[in-house]
């Protein structure tokens, strides 16, 4: 992200609640944290989640149908890339809408690409001696602008879909939100297109990053899991009948599969590590025997609560 919109995010003081935190006096209008919190908030939960969760189930059947599966058995040299780039299309144009991957039909790979080489980035390991992180990092910034520009041109309030969420321009109402209220369509002037790419590039990744790894991690213990395997199958079957189509498929009924559930959430807590970064702006805090000192950063990794095995060996 270009250091401008680097220090807008740093300089927010306010926190993540509609009432800002004492001390602080960060305009209302340059809230980022407030403004990003709110907008996920509303975004993954209730209507919001519903309709997401309805085009993700509408195109990940269009992305599978496109596959042209045989019916024989077929060996994939690389059943991630395959499994991972159907799933990560579908999450994107749940989100993003169709436009982003119709202007960029590359975009999938160069995202994933990108996550390769992620750590290379969180070193600082300069460009000059690794040029392939910044390469696509730029391909990837000018890829969303182009498509910016585009939705910008193009989207009117008609182009809503029915269920007052999605659309094939912006793709949801968070994007549609954050552009109005946070970039200003470009606007704002704190924050530009340039910035803003950079944040909706991180969407993009974290969108995909753990949900598609953590579905491939459960596709994979269930198929090498014979018994596991038939269980699962007879669940589905006394839920939905014979064979059937994931169109006729209500995402809130899979929700509610208490053995599909359970797998799901096990693969989330032995492998899904994400990183928890906070501070205290205003105040020196105690984090049991530790002391965080006010304005500074530290990093949780809860990883290691999910796998220790006492807790979860007790019953009950």
């Amino acid at each position: 992200m270009p250091q401008k919109g680097v220090a807008a995010y740093i300089s927010d003081d306010s926190g993540p609640s509609a009432k800002p935190f004492p001390g602080s006096h960060v305009a209302p209008e340059k809230r980022v944290d407030y403004l990003l919190h709110k907008a996920f908030n509303q975004a993954w939960t209730g209507p919001s989640l519903a309709s997401a969760s309805r085009r993700f189930m509408k195109s990940l059947v269009s992305h599978i149908d496109a596959l042209e599966i045989p019916s024989e058995w077929t060996n994939a040299d690389d059943f991630f890339k395959l499994f991972g780039k159907t799933v990560s299309s579908s999450v994107t144009q749940a989100i993003f809408g169709p436009s982003l991957l119709q202007l960029n039909p590359d975009i999938i790979e160069n995202a994933w690409a990108l996550d390769e080489v992620l750590p290379w980035l969180f070193r600082q390991v300069p460009s000059f001696l690794m040029p392939r992180p910044y390469r696509l990092r730029k391909s990837l910034s000018t890829q969303i602008r182009r498509w910016y520009a585009y939705a910008r041109q193009w989207f009117t309030e008609s182009s809503i879909y029915p269920d007052g969420d999605g659309d094939p321009f912006w793709g949801s109402e968070i994007v549609r939100h954050l552009q109005r209220e946070l970039l200003k369509n470009g606007s704002r002037g704190f924050i530009d297109d340039g910035c803003f790419a950079a944040h909706d590039m991180g969407l993009i990744w974290g969108s995909n990053s753990n949900v598609v790894a953590a579905t491939m991690l459960v596709a994979s213990h269930i198929f090498q899991d014979l018994i596991l395997l038939r269980r699962v199958r007879s669940e589905i079957e006394d839920n939905f009948g014979g064979p059937f189509s994931l169109d006729d498929v209500d995402h809130k009924q899979l929700w509610r599969l208490p053995l599909l559930s359970s797998v799901y959430a096990e693969v989330l807590r032995l492998y899904v590590d994400v990183l928890l970064i906070f501070s205290s702006p205003h105040e020196d805090v105690s984090l049991g025997k530790w002391r965080l000192p006010k304005g500074a950063r530290r990093i949780l990794d809860p990883v290691w609560r999910g796998a220790f095995c006492v807790p979860w060996s007790v019953p009950g």
